[in-house]
């Protein structure tokens, strides 16, 4: 493995910490890793295999669009202490910009989505209508990115 391979994290939050006056009942941070050596169809298959122990080959790229402060400061500690200057963290990161961020971005609504069901609160009305039902969210949507969780 080159030593100046790129591993890019895309890093997605959804809800509000619990910190915050508008705190959500429930908050993800949802993760999405790709050597960016590699084609990402390959990438893809890879994604059932652990990639923890291979991360000391790649320079570290983490891509966060800095949504909330607390997010940004928890990487820059955790990334700093676990990889020292290993790592880097993306600028001016956008989901138009990145295709593997707006799966960070669709991975965390999902995730909300099934924390809410599995504790009994339900869809909304508008999360209803657009998913058909919480039988089809679990079916249609969820079952599939559970597949592909690692």
């Amino acid at each position: 493995m080159n030593k100046n391979t790129t591993l890019s994290i895309f890093v997605d939050e959804s809800g509000n910490l619990p910190i915050a006056d508008n705190a959500s009942r429930f908050y993800i941070v949802s993760l999405v890793a790709h050597n960016q050596q590699e084609n990402i169809e390959k990438s893809i298959h890879e994604l059932n295999k652990s990639w923890l122990p291979a991360v000391a080959d790649f320079k570290i790229k983490v891509y966060y669009d800095c949504g909330q402060a607390v997010i940004t400061n928890l990487i820059h500690e955790s990334m700093t202490a676990q990889y020292g200057d290993k790592w880097e963290l993306a600028q001016n990161v956008r989901p138009d910009k990145y295709r593997l961020f707006q799966v960070a971005d669709l991975v965390s609504f999902i995730s909300l989505i099934a924390q809410k069901l599995q504790s009994g609160i339900g869809l909304t009305k508008s999360e209803e209508k657009f998913f058909g039902g919480a039988r089809n969210f679990k079916r249609n949507v969820l079952k599939p990115i559970l597949r592909k969780k690692i």
